[in-house]
């Protein structure tokens, strides 16, 4: 595995536009998505002081956290993002004390050990160097500190839209392979398509029973990010500890109805940068399908909490 990945600060250093496409075609995080967080946070004995949001992008999560934690580290490796992150913060949050902001890769970080009581990850962890980035996490908690990490991928949609989806996504995908290094991006990919099951939690770092929560698959045991046709279909690679819980359910906090300029804004929410005649192409003819109506779709979403044990 690599040891020297700065792709995420290369792919997300951008300014307002493209953090305006994310609140729009990202997923409305529901509330239970939060408190299912503090919920467990609190049963397992974590306290309510600090929380490091790693790869907190423009800070929309971070602001949530706040509203619990007394202070809230807003860490990204994008020196644009945490800009516009402190822009958000400032004009939201009456207390902007309460935040800190730190411009730099999670593999990078020198927080001290036992320094924070939750670490705080969403839609971040695949583009590190995941076993580096795992251990500095990990030694940054606190005695029955939480770690959470989530994925909710790349959304799904009617069966009449999802192949024209697919087909777009995966054009768009062919021009990030372009520009980066061919392992980087499987790797990447790969990590996303396994659903985080090849996250180790393991029982000497983690009390057992570490929760291992899928919601909204839909028969895919992944949140996978390509088509089936254009996943390298490998063995699916299990970290999965004897004694993790396994869970899985359908919430319809995470359904949504969709237009095409919702479309527009999912896919312009990814760092793709596609050619831009390839992309009107392929939403001229979504609009097609969608004949100036809506579609329903839903986030797949990969949850993991364990808690410090040492």
């Amino acid at each position: 595995m690599p040891s020297d990945i700065k792709t995420e600060s290369t792919l997300f250093d951008r300014r307002t536009e493209f953090w305006r496409n994310y609140r729009i075609g990202r997923p409305a995080i529901p509330s239970s998505f939060y408190q299912r967080f503090y919920d467990y946070h609190a049963t397992h004995g974590g306290s309510f002081g600090t929380v490091h949001d790693v790869g907190a992008g423009f800070g929309e999560l971070s602001l949530e956290l706040s509203k619990r934690f007394d202070h809230v580290i807003v860490s990204d490796p994008a020196p644009k993002s945490l800009d516009v992150a402190r822009e958000l913060i400032g004009a939201a949050s009456s207390s902007f004390n309460k935040f800190s902001f730190r411009q730099e890769r999670v593999e990078d970080c020198e927080l001290p050990k036992a320094s924070v009581d939750a670490i705080f990850c969403c839609n971040a962890i695949h583009w590190t160097d995941l076993d580096k980035a795992m251990a500095i996490s990990t030694d940054q908690l606190k005695l029955h500190g939480t770690l959470f990490i989530c994925l909710n991928g790349i959304p799904k949609y009617d069966s009449a839209v999802q192949p024209s989806w697919w087909s777009m996504v995966d054009n768009c995908l062919a021009d990030v392979k372009k520009r980066m290094p061919k392992a980087d991006v499987e790797r990447i990919l790969a990590i996303q398509d396994n659903g985080y099951d090849c996250i180790a939690l393991p029982e000497s770092d983690f009390e057992p029973g570490a929760v291992r929560l899928k919601l909204n698959m839909m028969g895919d045991p992944a949140a996978s990010v390509q088509a089936p046709e254009s996943s390298k279909g490998g063995p699916h690679v299990s970290n999965v500890g004897p004694h993790d819980r396994l869970e899985e359910g359908v919430e319809e906090d995470w359904f949504f109805d969709v237009d095409i300029e919702g479309l527009r804004a999912t896919v312009g929410s990814y760092p793709f940068d596609p050619d831009p005649d390839m992309l009107e192409r392929h939403l001229s003819k979504l609009d097609t399908i969608l004949a100036g109506g809506t579609c329903r779709g839903h986030w797949p979403v990969s949850i993991l909490m364990a808690t410090r044990r040492t």
